[in-house]
């Protein structure tokens, strides 16, 4: 029926109706990870950086009865409390018990910045949560800049210790979204590259399935869609040596 519908949006130019070609399931699972952690705190005061419309796969940490939480972004959209750059948050030092970070330090100019920022912010002993891409095309005009491998995730945050660092979706969501961005590619306006994703999402939003097979293998790490944070705020600061030392992948060249 979903089929039909994608087709009835090209013919009659409706809304246009597709798969998406990954979900959220494991990110979803590391939040509810994170959201037991934070139950433990009699009260939590929670900063989300660039909250948007409220994020995908926090809300079981959203939801908590003893989370307070700040939502903040850079643009006016529903249910925001705040207004503000992630690169000059407006806060003192040492507010907050959790920040936020989820799927936006890639589209800030100075992620280096902002993740200072999120750290001065944070109280002793507070948790950074953050989640973005390491092998998926541009999705946003005009703000999308800068993406993290594992290594990359933990030179980025190398200023708290690492509680958890996950691969979230695998190689088979980035080789289904490189088809799909390789089929954009071939269109001549925004029009014809939804007609494009109606189509191409179909035969191949099945190929990020194949992660769950592939999750434990060496070699994901290499080319895995995304990664997800969770780091403390404890005086750690890891040096050259100890973020080269926790490399994760073979590092293989293809050629």
């Amino acid at each position: 029926m979903k089929l039909l519908s994608g087709i009835r949006g090209l013919v009659r130019k409706e809304p246009i109706t597709y798969p998406h070609l990954a979900d959220w399931e494991r990110f979803e699972a590391f939040c509810e990870d994170v959201a037991e952690m934070v139950k433990e705190m009699p009260r939590c005061l929670a900063l989300e950086v660039g909250a948007g419309e409220g994020g995908r796969g926090v809300q079981a940490i959203r939801t908590l009865s003893n989370v307070c939480l700040v939502d903040s972004d850079i643009y006016l959209s529903a249910g925001r409390t705040l207004l503000c750059d992630a690169e000059r948050l407006p806060f003192a030092d040492s507010t907050f018990d959790l920040v936020i970070a989820n799927g936006v330090l890639e589209h800030v100019i100075d992620p280096y910045l902002s993740v200072a920022e999120m750290h001065r912010v944070l109280q002793p002993n507070g948790l950074v949560l953050a989640q973005m891409p390491f092998m998926q095309g541009v999705h946003m005009p005009d703000a999308d800049f800068t993406r993290w491998s594992y290594g990359g995730f933990l030179a980025l945050f190398r200023k708290f210790r690492p509680l958890k660092l996950e691969m979230i979706r695998g190689p088979g969501a980035s080789l289904a979204y490189a088809i799909a961005y390789f089929a954009f590619a071939w269109c001549n306006s925004d029009r014809q590259a939804e007609k494009v994703k109606s189509l191409i999402n179909w035969p191949i939003f099945w190929i990020s399935k194949l992660d769950k097979r592939l999750m434990d293998k060496p070699g994901s790490y290499d080319l895995a869609e995304r990664f997800a944070y969770l780091g403390i705020k404890d005086g750690t600061e890891l040096s050259h040596q100890e973020i080269i030392s926790r490399f994760k992948g073979r590092g293989m060249d293809a050629w």
